[in-house]
């Protein structure tokens, strides 16, 4: 088994995984709302911090694999990837 599709069952079955073991990183959830700057806009658009990535999206029921062309709509369940130091930032795009 892939270690993304590892945690990506792992998301799905716990909703949320808080840190991962060995390394310092968060997954994080995220709704994108309505008014959100980062709907409508591949991923790869997205001025993302560099110590953060978006790795995986639930819309409507249905588990994504976010890629580089994904676009986030409105209602979407975002899970982040993220090193501490960034999680301020991440926050904000989701604010």
């Amino acid at each position: 088994m892939s270690a993304a599709n590892f945690v990506f069952r792992h998301i799905l079955k716990d909703r949320v995984l808080t840190q991962l073991h060995g390394i310092d990183a968060e997954i994080k959830e995220f709704i994108v709302k309505k008014n959100s700057k980062i709907i409508n806009r591949p991923i790869k658009e997205i001025n993302f911090p560099e110590n953060a990535i978006i790795s995986s999206v639930i819309r409507n029921g249905k588990g994504y694999i976010a890629l580089g062309n994904f676009e986030l709509k409105a209602n979407d369940t975002v899970f982040v990837f993220s090193m501490p130091q960034s999680i301020k930032e991440v926050i904000s795009f989701f604010n």
